[in-house]
């Protein structure tokens, strides 16, 4: 998967045809037309501001594998570290729901028995240090996220 913020048409193409990922995902304020015209699976970031309307979002990007849902912050696309409020995520959809946003192992029980996503995205929330994961808090995650999963 490549993640893409904000790129042109023509970027967006040419990571299509040089890195041949399997999905694309389209984590800054592109369309639903922009990120439909490739005819490519893409995934599509949302980020939890007071007023999104999932609903709207999600007729808008029918046809994205997953929608992924992550904290709002006016200044940054993703990586903040921050969560949001997971009961906001409607627990009856017919889209991929991605939790995103803050997640880590302390917490990760508690947004996927909240949210019941199909799949979580995590980064910083399992580092020792920016941009170095950790072993020991990757198993942690997975263990914690799995277990709520599976009740």
């Amino acid at each position: 998967m490549v993640l893409l913020v904000n790129a042109d048409k023509e970027f967006v193409k040419q990571v299509i045809a040089e890195v041949k990922p399997d999905l694309i995902q389209f984590h800054g304020d592109e369309s639903a037309d922009f990120c439909q015209q490739f005819d490519f699976p893409f995934i599509r970031a949302l980020r939890m501001r007071d007023d999104l309307d999932i609903s709207a979002e999600a007729r808008a990007y029918y046809n994205a594998y997953g929608l992924l849902f992550d904290a709002w912050n006016p200044d940054q696309y993703g990586g903040t570290g921050e969560q949001f409020d997971w009961q906001r995520l409607p627990t009856e959809r017919d889209f991929h729901l991605i939790l995103a946003g803050g997640l880590n192992p302390l917490n990760v029980a508690e947004a996927v028995d909240a949210a019941r996503p199909d799949m979580v995205d995590v980064s910083g929330g399992v580092e020792s240090s920016p941009g170095i994961k950790d072993e020991h808090k990757v198993r942690a995650f997975i263990n914690s996220a799995k277990a709520v999963a599976e009740q």
